[in-house]
């Protein structure tokens, strides 16, 4: 995650201190939830971007050199087919593998 010790008061305050090619990622994640949850609120819990919908839904968090999401089990729930798409238009595979072999995508 970010070793940067500022609060933030935003997700766009979080987004724009990383490089254009992370924030070009994290811009996807959010967007990609933003359409598959609209009512979901955008909050910074534990100084990273997250949405919240009934609690925490999603969190996901820059690095220097890759991005991190941390989907809660309600997300699994409610999203695991939304998950599967964005993790494949991302290119992550390593922890998102059961969510292909479970809808076969």
């Amino acid at each position: 995650m970010n070793s940067d010790k500022r609060k933030y008061e935003s997700i766009d305050d979080y987004i724009k201190i990383f490089p254009k090619y992370i924030q070009d990622a994290l811009e996807t994640i959010r967007q990609t939830i933003q359409k598959a949850a609209p009512e979901t609120e955008e909050v910074i819990s534990y100084q990273i971007p997250t949405f919240k919908l009934n609690g925490n839904l999603v969190h996901f968090a820059g690095w220097k050199n890759q991005i991190a999401f941390y989907p809660t089990s309600s997300a699994f729930k409610i999203f695991s087919k939304e998950l599967c798409l964005l993790m494949k238009r991302l290119k992550v595979q390593s922890n998102f593998l059961w969510i292909n072999q479970f809808h076969g995508v």
